[in-house]
C-alpha cells in the first residue's frame, strides 16, 4: 500500500429503496417498476450513508485519494466534501443495474486501488463479489434492506472510522468474510432462506465489522 490510501468509491443508489415500500428488498424489476413511488429522501438513503462515512475520513486529513464511478454511483457523493477524487466511466439514462455495478467494480479494481467502499447491501456485495472475488480488499457501507454478509461496517460512521485508521496507518492486514444474501420472494412471505455465495477480503478489524448472519433453512 502507498503511503496515500487510494480509495475506490461505489454506490449502489437503489440499495435500501425497497424498504420503504414494504418490499423487504431492492433487487428485481418489481422496485424498478415501482421505484417513482419512493419518496426523495429515501432514494437518498444509500448516498446519504456514503457521505456520513466519507466525511469522517476525509475530515481525518490524512493522506486519502478517491477514484469512484460518475453521478449518483459514486461521484455526487464526494462533490462538497475536501477529497481529492478522479471520475471513472459514465452513467447511462435510466435507473442503474447490476452490471453498472459490476463494471465499476472490476475497472476500480483494475487500475489499483487498495480498497473498494461501497454503499448497498447484500445484492450489492453479491455482485461485487462476482466481478472482484478476493482481487481486491472492500468494505461495505450498510445501506440494504437486507444485511446478512459479513462485509460490512455496522454503522456508516464506523466505516469512515475504520478507514481512518487505515489511513493512519494502523490496520495493515485483510480477512475473508461471507457474502450472504436471501431469497427475496421467499422473505417477503417470512421465509428467510441463507445462502453462502463466497468470500470477500475486509480489513481486519472486527470491532467495526458487521457478524455475519445466518437465518431460517439455508439452501444447498
Amino acid at each position: 500500500m502507498s503511503a496515500t490510501l487510494h480509495v475506490g468509491l461505489l454506490i449502489n443508489p437503489l440499495a435500501g429503496l425497497g424498504g420503504s415500500l414494504a418490499m423487504k428488498g431492492s433487487d428485481g424489476q418489481q422496485l424498478r417498476d415501482r421505484v417513482d413511488q419512493v419518496p426523495q429522501e429515501q432514494r437518498d438513503r444509500a448516498l446519504q450513508r456514503a457521505v456520513r462515512a466519507l466525511a469522517i475520513l476525509c475530515a481525518s486529513r490524512q493522506h486519502v485519494r478517491f477514484s469512484c464511478w460518475a453521478g449518483e454511483m459514486g461521484e455526487r457523493a464526494l462533490q462538497g466534501l475536501d477529497a481529492s477524487y478522479t471520475v471513472l466511466g459514465s452513467l447511462g439514462a435510466g435507473l442503474t443495474s447490476a452490471s453498472d455495478t459490476r463494471e465499476a467494480a472490476t475497472q476500480l479494481c483494475d487500475i489499483g486501488v487498495d480498497l473498494i467502499l461501497f454503499a448497498g447491501g447484500d445484492g450489492t456485495a453479491r455482485d461485487i463479489f462476482d466481478a472482484i472475488g478476493t482481487r481486491c480488499p472492500v468494505l461495505g457501507i450498510p445501506a440494504g434492506v437486507k444485511m446478512h454478509s459479513g462485509v460490512f461496517a455496522v454503522s456508516p460512521e464506523a466505516a469512515g472510522e475504520l478507514l481512518r485508521s487505515l489511513a493512519e496507518g494502523g490496520l495493515v492486514g485483510v480477512k475473508a468474510q461471507e457474502v450472504r444474501d436471501i431469497d427475496e420472494e421467499a422473505f417477503r412471505h417470512d421465509q428467510v432462506r441463507s445462502r453462502f455465495y463466497g468470500e470477500m477480503l475486509v480489513p481486519s478489524e472486527g470491532h467495526y465489522l458487521q457478524h455475519t448472519k445466518v437465518g431460517g433453512r439455508e439452501d444447498p
